[in-house]
């Protein structure tokens, strides 16, 4: 009996080894498996910087095997100063016994990496650290992507700025520190009230009291500020709130534009990564029986205080729930793919983990083996990159020009909301086209347009497109545009090249103007300065210049001219009895009348009120300048009819002749003027000569 219960006990303990070893031997397997599917660089080495263990992508990189590379100090395999830092981080994370990261250029290929030290510490709680696990991200897409924007924010032709709550100038782009003349270190941190004088800070307290608490932004606003020397700017400007991931204010944004010529374009948050080193633990029961240093190290607990504790003991109240059904999934087989929920550590602190768990047996019962990923420094890093990468956007949206991106294969990389009002296209349409496709709504055809030429030499653009001109890095062109297939308008553009931090042009930036309102301004500004506003004839101006050019036709010629004014008799009656409206009727109706009469080398000019100014250039003989003024008074006599009222109105009229009665312009249009005194002054109604002629009247 003894001897049979001898063996029985012996059998026990050797089933017990048993286990243990196929436990070990499973969890030496998960996380072998887990971290060779990472797509990280991993690798553990002890204080000497030898290589104690490496998986698949760090060899991959070395370009070694395993045998050659295990044993071996990091230093065989990289430069001497690229060594000597890596060693000083080894040794940091020994004395301190804390993880660090750090970003890293290989001077290999130039790429960038996130490398995390992980302290590896023997069993129990505040054990010795004997290893340091490296994990190694690939980052540059991340930092190529900050680059991207970077070059975008500062190639804008507006100045871009955000504020704290208190008003601190917490960002700015170059120009914004352009339009306040400040220096960059100046500028950062300064409060907005000290860029303007007492009267417009308290307006500008106003309006940002207002965004914060309504939340509505703030459109285009007129104000003025004090650049460093002292000078005044008028500017335009917006504000609109800042909001984190909660919806919470945190400060102000806006774009401040320099309006006082003519009243009249963030730098990403850098990316951390996730630790890439797996926590093992087995569950039984509901329960821990198993944990490993890793698992631990995230929750803050020792082995001895999670050990036969409630395995959802350290999950997020509000992610509990969610983590059993996710769970019960993957253990039926129904989902292979990691979840990612929220743990509390021992200290209160909220963290991110992503868990795989799969069916084992322990002891010859029924366990889960479970295996976890501390993936905070990856969340947080998620979060900050979609938080930079929208604010980002905001800026671009925010532009009140319609503008628009590309990259050197010209796909579309942004497209505002001003263009997407523009052009009718939303961006979600138009982002990622390339082959000339954002040319369709302007020209209606795929063709190379203002930011393409961005990336040809000076020499192409000034021999094919000499309309275009250049200032600086910047192309500017004004051209008639289709857009949308309608009538032409004035379209003013403005394209950029964009940068790499290398100083290659990775792509180009336009915007776009519709200046159609002020060219039809300018052209009529530029009618009115020639032309009467009332009844559309030459003013005395262009009157003038025509003179001028008559008289110099006349000398080379040896021919005569003659100048006429004449006058409304009694017109002052008629705006007094019949009201300026109707007068101002009666002046259109004498305009075209005299217009019709004469010939179509002849000017009708209206000088002011009711006085007209008549150029008769190229007559024969004098005689000929008596027929029109007789013709006039003949004109005259017919009745006009304005508004039911009929008009009886006569006129004087006084001439001279060229080169009788004077040899430049100025001479012959004051005897002119003397001579239809002379014809008021003997009674209205008739014409006269600044000298008697043959058959002027008695």
């Amino acid at each position: 009996m003894r001897k049979g219960s001898k063996e029985s006990s012996h059998n026990t303990g050797g089933d017990k080894n048993a286990d243990n070893a196929s436990v070990h031997t499973q969890e030496k397997n998960v996380y072998l498996s887990l971290v060779e599917s990472t797509s990280d660089s991993l690798y553990l080495v002890d204080r000497n910087c030898k290589y104690i263990f490496l998986n698949d992508n760090h060899l991959e990189r070395l370009r070694l095997s395993r045998d050659e590379v295990i044993g071996r100090p990091y230093s065989d395999y990289h430069p001497r100063e690229q060594s000597d830092e890596f060693a000083k981080r080894i040794e940091e994370v020994f004395t301190t016994g804390k993880f660090l990261q750090h970003e890293f250029k290989s001077e290999k290929d130039g790429r960038y990496f996130l490398r995390t030290f992980n302290p590896v510490k023997e069993e129990g709680y505040g054990g010795n650290v004997t290893a340091v696990s490296v994990a190694s991200k690939d980052i540059t897409e991340l930092k190529q992507s900050e680059e991207k924007y970077r070059s975008i924010l500062e190639n804008i032709e507006d100045g871009y700025y955000e504020l704290d709550l208190s008003g601190h100038i917490t960002f700015f782009n170059e120009a914004c520190r352009k339009i306040y003349g400040y220096s960059r270190d100046e500028f950062m941190d300064m409060n907005v009230i000290k860029l303007a004088d007492e009267e417009i800070a308290q307006k500008a307290y106003k309006y940002f009291n207002k965004v914060y608490t309504t939340g509505i932004p703030l459109t285009w606003i007129d104000g003025e500020i004090i650049r460093k020397d002292g000078s005044r700017r008028n500017v335009e400007a917006s504000a609109s709130l800042i909001r984190d991931l909660t919806g919470k204010p945190i400060g102000f944004r806006g774009i401040v534009r320099d309006v006082t010529e003519h009243r009249q374009v963030e730098e990403l948050y850098k990316t951390l990564a996730e630790n890439s080193i797996a926590g093992v633990f087995i569950i039984q029961n509901g329960k821990f029986i198993f944990i490993n240093t890793s698992a631990i190290a995230y929750a803050g607990y020792s082995a001895a205080e999670l050990i036969g504790q409630g395995a959802d003991i350290i999950v997020h109240p509000d992610d509990k729930e969610m983590v059993r059904i996710k769970s019960r999934e993957m253990l039926a087989g129904k989902s292979n793919q990691a979840f990612d929920f929220r743990i509390i550590t021992k200290v209160k602190e909220v963290r991110w983990v992503s868990q795989t768990v799969t069916p084992v047996q322990y002891k010859g019962k029924r366990a889960i083996l479970g295996n976890a990923l501390d993936v905070t420094e990856l969340k947080l890093a998620g979060e900050a990159l979609r938080e930079s990468e929208q604010r980002l956007y905001d800026i671009i949206d925010f532009l009140p020009d319609a503008t628009y991106a590309i990259d050197r294969e010209r796909r579309v990389i942004a497209w505002n909301r001003a263009i997407e009002e523009m052009t009718g296209i939303k961006a979600p349409d138009m982002v990622g086209r390339g082959n000339y496709e954002y040319a369709l709504p302007f020209y209606g055809m795929r063709k190379p347009v203002l930011i393409d030429l961005v990336f040809l030499s000076d020499k192409e653009i000034k021999e094919k497109y000499s309309h275009v001109t250049k200032e600086g890095e910047a192309l500017i062109a004004e051209a008639s545009v289709p857009l949308r297939g309608g009538n032409p308008r004035a379209l003013w553009g403005i394209a950029r090249p964009l940068y790499d931090s290398k100083g290659n042009v990775v792509g180009a930036i336009e915007s776009i103007r519709d200046v159609s309102e002020r060219k039809q301004m300018e052209e009529t500004v530029k009618w009115l300065a020639f032309h009467d506003g009332l009844t559309g004839l030459p003013n005395r101006r262009l009157f003038s210049d025509r003179l001028t050019m008559a008289l110099a036709h006349v000398r080379r010629n040896r021919k005569k001219l003659g100048v006429m004014i004449l006058d409304l008799d009694k017109f002052k009656h008629i705006n007094d009895t019949l009201g300026h409206p109707v007068g101002d009727r009666l002046l259109r109706v004498v305009g075209e009348r005299l217009t019709k009469m004469l010939r179509k080398e002849d000017t009708v000019a209206r000088i002011g009120g009711d006085e007209f100014m008549l150029l008769l250039p190229e007559i024969s003989r004098a005689d000929d300048v008596i027929l029109v003024a007789e013709r006039i008074l003949a004109l005259f006599t017919e009745p006009v009819d304005v508004d039911g009222h009929e008009l009886h109105v006569t006129t004087s009229i006084g001439f001279a002749l060229y080169p009788e009665n004077g040899e430049d312009g100025d001479s012959l249009i004051k005897n002119a003027d003397i001579a239809l005194y002379v014809a008021k002054d003997r009674g209205r109604n008739r014409y006269e000569g600044f000298l008697p002629l043959p058959n002027t009247q008695n």
